[in-house]
């Protein structure tokens, strides 16, 4: 393995491991990029780790990346010596587009052909969205473990959480309105972050601005959905269950609707899949194996 860094279009540099293949590739694909969910970062610690030696003993070259959602907050600096700010609390979605393409420009300069995305939480939905957007032909197939949904009508048939969601929207509404965007919140739904007022809108603001199922009919690869048997049931204060609850009903109908779709519920598992990344693993394996070149 050796760490690696890759610049986006926009000058932002993002840090990474590369862990060499062995031997040559057996799948439709030469590498694959992992994406941490919000605000993660390539070295912590989750259930990518169980894939990896599974994935380069098939010749495949596995690279886990930063974007510029890791960590909360994290200092930058620009080519003029100025710096500036990104992070989980200040980034917005449509950026995530070069940090795509940027990881994926990195696997083609080590000799990638064809590449693969797999992003979790937060990263899965942007890996829908990069693959649905920006149709890279380099892509061979896309998975995307626990997407949480932007959907206000879907919020809305939790009686208990939407109106408290809806606040916290309207408090960053008027923040952005009024130039203060940058301002910091410590936001409760649909789980508990500091984010920016700007971060926040983009994020939940719209009624259905980055839900997932819009860019799924785009998306010209083989693309496969997971979620834990336990998501959406979980009622801690905090938790992400607005954002998944249902998500089990959704994707079989997503599943149906598009045919290059398909869709695994890895029993027992929660968001993190905490204690059946092995399921999670054969899953994912199952389905690249399946992508034909």
């Amino acid at each position: 393995m050796e760490l690696v860094r890759c610049t986006t279009s926009d000058g932002l540099r993002l840090d990474g491991l590369l862990y060499e293949a062995k031997g040559p590739a057996r799948m439709a694909m030469d590498a694959i990029v992992m994406h941490h969910s919000v605000g993660g970062t390539f070295y912590a610690p989750d259930f990518y780790e169980q894939a990896i030696a599974s994935l380069t003993a098939r010749g495949i070259t596995v690279i886990r990346a930063n974007n510029r959602g890791h960590d909360i907050v994290n200092r930058h600096t620009a080519p003029d010596g100025s710096f500036f700010y990104v992070g989980a609390a200040f980034e917005q979605i449509d950026d995530c587009r070069k940090d795509w393409k940027a990881w994926v420009d990195l696997a083609a300069a080590h000799g990638a052909r064809k590449v693969a995305l797999w992003g979790h939480s937060l990263g899965a939905v942007k890996t829908i969205y990069y693959a649905g957007t920006d149709r890279d032909p380099r892509l061979a197939a896309a998975i995307a473990s626990s997407p949480p949904r932007f959907n206000h009508a879907q919020y809305q048939t939790d009686a208990v959480e939407w109106p408290q969601l809806a606040a916290q929207i309207a408090e960053a509404r008027a923040l952005v309105d009024a130039g203060k965007g940058d301002t910091l919140l410590r936001v409760t739904k649909p789980a508990s972050l500091i984010m920016s007022a700007a971060a926040y809108v983009d994020k939940y603001g719209s009624p259905d601005g980055f839900d997932y199922a819009r860019f799924i009919p785009r998306v010209q690869v083989p693309l496969l959905l997971t979620l834990g048997g336990a998501e959406g049931k979980q009622s801690r204060p905090g938790s992400a269950r607005i954002s998944l609850f249902g998500a089990e009903d959704y994707l079989r109908r997503l599943s149906n609707e598009n045919r290059h779709m398909s869709h695994a519920i890895v029993d027992g598992a929660d968001h993190w899949y905490r204690g059946c990344e092995e399921v999670l693993t054969r899953t994912v394996l199952d389905f690249l194996e399946g992508v034909k070149a």
